[in-house]
């Protein structure tokens, strides 16, 4: 499966909708990142993703070439462990409601944990092979998602969330921290036993990177940058830094649905209403000029 990840050259190339407010712009090229990726393609597949920047230009400037290669080794394994916790929370959802068109393999299916060479990351993706088998994992009722239906032409949807970094984990009994703290570690804790693991934890600061990418163009959000990909995706990037994570940082989107059936009814209704009025004024224009025939030929 071909990797989706939130690519550093999207962040390269970006450019802003004309439309927008002028936003600086942005590259993470050199920097250090964690990214949460969310791709939603137009036949109703979705892929979620995580990656990890790797730093092989700072790495490459620390200690001997076996401690590196030790270094993304282990962040590799690191990497598979959380791939392994979404499996296994995914596989609980199954178990407790299995229903055959979800099921691994079918209507889920993970990828390996790679290093991508090109853009210096370790991640893997997770592909939903649809909008209801997305549903079916997070929990999405049947009533939430017809929570849309109803008599109207045109609908402003407004919805708000935790920054997915934002949301705590619980690591312990009496213990929670943020998730961007925990995958930070997860990074950092690659690096023990290597020679560079003091240096690597006083300089490393990640950026905090969500990606929510839809081939929609009616989206809109308060997201930090904004543009679109070679595939004509929209994509709406958070960033906050590590330092700066909270349990305040919320993202807001909003989205204009259009009732289909309801402009086609809205349609006919003023069609005909159009009809009948044309007529009674044509009508009426007819109706005098018969009325006014008869009361000139009564007239001596």
């Amino acid at each position: 499966m071909k990797k989706i990840v939130l690519l550093v050259t999207l962040m390269f190339s970006l450019f802003l909708f004309s439309a927008c407010t002028p936003s600086p712009a942005f590259s993470l090229e050199g920097k250090d990142y964690i990214a949460l990726s969310l791709d939603i393609s137009s036949s109703g597949q979705i892929v979620q993703s995580l990656d990890f920047s790797l730093g092989s230009d700072r790495l490459s400037t620390f200690g001997e070439d076996k401690d590196k290669e030790s270094f993304k080794q282990n962040l590799i394994k690191n990497v598979e462990q959380l791939r392994l916790e979404f499996l296994m929370n995914f596989s609980l959802v199954y178990v407790n409601n299995p229903i055959e068109d979800y099921k691994f393999n079918k209507g889920i299916l993970f990828s390996a944990v790679t290093y991508d060479e090109e853009q210096d990351s370790v991640g893997f993706d997770i592909l939903f092979d649809s909008v209801q088998s997305w549903n079916y994992y997070h929990n999405v009722s049947a009533s939430q998602e017809n929570s849309n239906n109803g008599l109207y032409l045109f609908k402003k949807n407004t919805s708000s969330g935790t920054f997915p970094f934002s949301a705590k984990q619980q690591i312990g009994e009496d213990e929670a921290v943020y998730v961007g703290d925990r995958y930070a570690d997860v990074y950092l804790s690659s690096a023990e036993g290597t020679s560079f693991a003091g240096k690597l934890e006083e300089e490393y600061k990640p950026l905090l990177v969500y990606n929510y990418s839809t081939f929609s163009n009616s989206l809109r959000s308060d997201a930090d940058y904004k543009g679109k990909d070679n595939n004509g995706h929209s994509h709406h990037i958070w960033v906050v830094e590590q330092a700066k994570l909270t349990g305040e940082n919320i993202i807001r989107l909003t989205s204009y649905q259009v009732n289909v059936g309801m402009c086609y009814l809205t349609a006919i209704i003023v069609t005909v209403a159009v009809g009948i009025i044309l007529t009674i004024i044509f009508e009426r224009k007819r109706i005098l000029a018969f009325i006014k025939g008869l009361l000139m030929s009564a007239m001596p």
